[in-house]
């Protein structure tokens, strides 16, 4: 359902020439869903139409996924030190206890919660700019610090106000007003 609710939404911002939003719902399908590696080639065909080529791809880290690995593995955990608990308590002696067992279970979980971190922390973080200026300080009649194509991805490093800064793989960076960007 999100594998078609991305790509109907990616079609339809397309079609109707909003060529930053259906690159930015692209982006996020990358980013987040388990069929990314579809929606990077749609990407990189989509990009190049607009001329901009070999730009970066999204980290792949679906933060959904981390978390139900997370929720596997601490159940599973927790059923182990269940499980001995009951020996314990029916045998009088605790018998043995599966170790390895625990600290695989143990690391996952670690594994799982970092995943489900970073997946957030990236979320809202990406945008796709409207063709447009960018500024060196975020007021009325700035000086210009970047020129922006239709389509540029970036990165979100602060916001204030109406304003983005942004950030740009191959250096330019600046200030956008916030209608210039589609975040994901």
């Amino acid at each position: 359902a999100a594998y078609e609710a991305a790509l109907s939404g990616a079609q339809e911002r397309w079609q109707s020439g909003d060529y930053a939003a259906s690159l930015a719902r692209l982006r996020g399908a990358e980013r987040d869903l388990l069929s990314g590696a579809f929606f990077a080639s749609l990407r990189r065909s989509a990009e190049a139409q607009l001329g901009l080529d070999l730009m970066p791809a999204e980290h792949w880290r679906p933060a959904r996924l981390f978390l139900l690995l997370g929720g596997v593995n601490a159940l599973y955990l927790v059923m182990l030190l269940g499980r001995a608990l009951f020996r314990r308590l029916t045998r009088g002696k605790a018998g043995r206890f599966p170790a390895k067992r625990a600290v695989a279970a143990s690391l996952v979980v670690l594994f799982a919660a970092w995943g489900y971190a970073a997946g957030r922390a990236q979320a809202g973080r990406g945008a796709v700019l409207h063709a447009g200026p960018a500024y060196e300080v975020p007021e009325t009649q700035p000086r210009e610090a970047a020129l922006f194509k239709e389509g540029t991805p970036v990165t979100v490093r602060t916001r204030g106000g109406s304003w983005l800064y942004a950030e740009a793989e191959n250096g330019d960076q600046g200030w956008v007003p916030r209608e210039q960007a589609v975040i994901y």
